[in-house]
């Protein structure tokens, strides 16, 4: 940005001083390339974690350079806070980069996915059961689980109960694969913790 203002200035100067070059205006052509060098410079300024911004974005990025160096550079710039917290919304779109991200060679940001998806299957359990079921990166027992996140007895206890009262009323309004998929959790789910139930 500096360099493009100082051009500009001895550009400037350099009309103001010379009388014959102060009569010519500048091209079109070269106005043209002034504009490119301002938004180059102004795209080279532009924060990492923008790449990072949207769904979108990141399946691009992770198209082009792989899954483990996009969760490299996320993890470089302490940017997985951030796609863990769109992950925990439970919009469609971020819980499929969930699963996209998910097999990295990054244990700890894999151990987050995880708990941001068992987190939110309270509230999208079919969604993301159908998700577990289709990619196959992770099984039932990894997303039908309390989040390592929640520590204390209490806490986990009152998750337990909340997570099988929303996979009963689950169970309830499905059918088919979905109730399968439902069941299977739940089944998972109870003989890991039936400790809390």
């Amino acid at each position: 940005m500096h360099l493009l203002t100082q051009v500009l200035c001895f550009s400037f100067i350099s009309l103001a001083s010379s009388p014959s070059l102060a009569k010519t205006s500048i091209s079109d052509e070269s106005m043209q390339q002034m504009r490119e060098r301002k938004v180059n410079s102004v795209a080279a300024d532009v924060p990492p974690l923008t790449k990072f911004s949207t769904p979108d974005k990141i399946m691009q990025q992770v198209r082009e350079r792989g899954v483990n160096s996009v969760v490299a550079e996320i993890n470089a710039e302490y940017g997985q806070e951030k796609i863990i917290q769109n992950i925990k919304t439970g919009d469609k779109q971020w819980l499929q980069i969930a699963f996209k991200l998910y097999p990295n060679t990054h244990p700890k940001f894999s151990q987050q996915i995880i708990d941001a998806l068992s987190d939110v299957l309270i509230e999208h359990p079919v969604e993301i059961l159908a998700l577990t079921k289709a990619h196959r990166t992770l099984s039932f027992p990894d997303i039908c689980n309390i989040p390592s996140t929640i520590k204390g007895l209490n806490q986990q206890r009152n998750f337990a109960k909340k997570m099988v009262t929303s996979l009963r009323a689950a169970e309830k309004y499905n059918r088919g694969e979905n109730l399968d998929n439902i069941e299977t959790c739940l089944w998972e789910f109870e003989r890991m913790h039936s400790a809390y139930l």
